[in-house]
């Protein structure tokens, strides 16, 4: 009996063929290649982008094959080529080697499937120049002098030596600058210096400043209640009294039980007594010396309740005696106490100073017979209420 085909798919054994490669790419199954192994979904070349920066320097590629569900495969070959073998080619292995400057793509092909990669050959160049030294520099007078280096880099951060450096000044009125780097101060102000080498350059600023720095804080002491907050103010001025940038490295505490800061110089009482907050600076105290200016803040931390009292050994005095007074101050809940730290935080007057005067500390000084009232204060900082007390001297003649 003859047997008659599918009239619409043709002869019985192509039918079935057909059929049967359908149900085995609905089964999942993945065609082969012709050598029998799995024919990849996408080829990857790692390193995706190279560098090469001198003649005859090599990079070894990879290939790697996926399937369709990005599972590795294994493959018995790979073919590699180069799209521009004058810049660069590649073996049989994936090793690719530097010819010339320009850029060429790798390819490798697995079963037909094709990946790529992009390597650029260029010879080294400057791209990167670090100014030495990093710190900022700060100069106080004319004429003072300092040496500059300049560190090159290439492409790949590589140390590049024996590079031609040129060097300028923004303002050489200000600082000059030599052929070496070496600067030399001339006049007052900001000005920038410049290394250059091929296309890449840098900048350091300099800065020449009209005698000492002074810091400048807003109050010499402060007095706090508990748990009050205070923002320090700090400025940096020359000898003529103007305002140079700020260089603040931190802030310390001497008594954190007393008064703590933070980084931004805020303060906050923390309990009762006397602290010290210190104000550290990258500013040197003279040109070039390792000292570096700090300023200091007492904090005094009271409640409004604090009162105290004036004492002398003797109240009335001849012209010519210089009493030491007491501050005796008395916290609730407590027995009067003396600080001789606490004396320069108080503002002293006699309210005869031709009788007799007071100084900063409280020491008086007896001039003529007459009698005075010697005062001390302090306010506190954020408020209007102010701690003080009084002691009346008489002055009287000798004999």
């Amino acid at each position: 009996m003859q047997t008659v085909g599918n009239p619409v798919t043709g002869p019985p054994g192509v039918y079935y063929t057909v059929l049967w490669m359908l149900v085995l790419i609905a089964s999942g199954c993945n065609l082969t290649s012709s050598t029998g192994l799995e024919s990849p979904a996408s080829v990857t070349v790692t390193p995706e982008k190279t560098l090469l920066t001198s003649a005859d320097e090599t990079i070894q590629l990879t290939a790697d094959a996926r399937d369709r569900e990005g599972t590795h495969i294994a493959y018995e070959s790979v073919t590699w080529s180069s799209s521009n073998p004058s810049v660069a080619t590649v073996s049989h292995s994936g090793l690719v080697t530097a010819k010339n400057e320009g850029q060429a793509t790798i390819s490798a092909n697995i079963g037909g499937v094709s990946g790529q990669a992009v390597v650029t050959v260029e010879w080294p160049k400057p791209v990167t120049i670090v100014i030495r030294p990093t710190t900022e520099l700060v100069f106080g007078s004319l004429g003072e002098t300092r040496q500059l280096s300049a560190t090159i880099f290439d492409q790949k951060g590589l140390l590049l030596e024996n590079v031609q450096v040129t060097w300028s000044s923004s303002d050489s009125s200000v600082v000059a600058v030599d052929d070496l780097g070496l600067i030399t101060t001339t006049g007052r102000g900001s000005a920038l210096i410049t290394a250059k080498a091929g296309d890449a350059s840098a900048t350091k600023s300099i800065e020449v400043l009209r005698g000492w720095i002074r810091l400048v804080l807003s109050h010499e002491s402060i007095m706090l209640r508990l748990e009050e907050t205070y923002p320090l103010s700090v400025e940096f001025t020359d000898a003529e009294g103007k305002e140079v940038p700020s260089r603040i490295s931190g802030y310390e505490s001497s008594n954190l039980s007393v008064a703590e800061v933070d980084d931004n110089g805020e303060i906050t009482a923390t309990g009762f007594g006397l602290a010290t907050v210190y104000i550290n600076t990258g500013y040197s105290v003279l040109p070039h010396s390792p000292l570096l200016l700090r300023g200091e803040l007492p904090v005094l931390v009271w409640p409004e309740q604090t009162t105290i009292d004036l004492y002398v050994t003797e109240i009335n005095i001849t012209p010519g005696a210089t009493p030491q007074v007491e501050l005796i101050y008395r916290l609730p809940m407590s027995d009067g106490l003396v600080d001789q730290r606490l004396f320069h935080l108080f503002t002293w007057h006699s309210s005869d100073p031709d009788v007799a005067t007071v100084n900063r500390v409280g020491r008086i000084t007896a001039l003529n017979a007459g009698t005075t009232v010697i005062r001390a204060e302090k306010a506190f900082t954020l408020h209007d209420e102010v701690i003080s007390g009084e002691l009346e001297i008489r002055v009287v003649p000798d004999g």
